[in-house]
């Protein structure tokens, strides 16, 4: 593994929706503020991206998403961004990881409470899957995360506890944190790591609008595509929690003497 001479440095385009008053009514509009972050003040984080799913559906979509999010990872970690993966409820599986003792040394880092959150835009119904499922609702099938994701064990962070990943962040300077994984509407949202608690640590997550899909079935209302209920709420979270980018926006600035802003080792 390689890392840059120096750190390489993004500008993020962040995007939020503000509710806007014209002559004709309330509109919600799409405002983006452009950012500067170098990246050793980078970390993404990998919500529950699960190696099964008790909804066929979205074991589905995570198979389909595995492989551009960890080629997307494994180019940040090359410039020394932190990858930190966060399949709750399956530490056992990472006992002797040492990218989990990196993360476990800072268990005692004191909980602070979330961002409060509005109402969601809709509500889930059975889980929200979109599938005839082999599991009930909700069945933890789950052992660890996608093997399609690479760990480096030498850099990275196994952890699904809050506290450890955000004392991490809070003492390597890596306060911006970019969310990726799923279920948008679920724990991307409120999982101890989610982005309402890493606001309530006083970090600031950004959602990667294009890694990450939510639980939605589109024979519930709003009654919209299962694409389109994902966008619903990457908007509810640009009005109401955090910015987002796309993945393809989070490219390092062009470097003299470089291609594509990577250097050379």
């Amino acid at each position: 593994m390689t890392h840059p001479n120096s750190p390489a440095r993004f500008t993020l385009p962040l995007r939020r929706r503000a509710l806007t008053e014209r002559p004709t009514g309330r509109v919600w509009e799409e405002q983006v503020q452009r950012v500067t972050v170098a990246t050793d003040q980078l970390a993404v984080v990998i919500c529950d991206m699960w190696d099964h799913h008790w909804s066929a559906g979205a074991a589905l979509r995570v198979k389909q998403l595995v492989p551009e999010l960890n080629d997307w990872c494994s180019r940040l970690r090359r410039l020394g961004v932190t990858v930190i993966h966060a399949p709750s409820d399956t530490m056992d599986a990472y006992e002797h990881s040492p990218a989990r003792a990196r993360a476990a040394r800072y268990a005692g880092t004191e909980a602070r409470p979330p961002l409060a959150l509005p109402p969601p835009p809709f509500e889930l119904v059975d889980g929200g899957s979109d599938t005839v499922d082999q599991y009930s609702p909700n069945t933890a099938v789950w052992t660890r995360q996608h093997p399609g994701i690479d760990i480096d064990e030498e850099v990275d962070l196994v952890s699904d506890e809050g506290r450890e990943i955000a004392g991490y962040l809070e003492d390597t300077g890596r306060r911006t944190v970019l969310m990726t994984g799923v279920h948008t509407n679920l724990c991307v949202l409120s999982r101890s790591f989610g982005l309402a608690a890493l606001i309530g640590y006083g970090l600031s997550p950004v959602l990667v609008s294009d890694l990450t899909d939510a639980m939605y079935d589109p024979a519930r209302p709003p009654y919209v595509t299962h694409d389109e209920g994902t966008r619903l709420v990457v908007r509810y979270v640009e009005a109401f929690v955090a910015p987002t980018v796309r993945r393809a926006d989070v490219l390092p600035d062009p470097q003299p003497g470089s291609q594509d802003g990577e250097q050379d080792p």
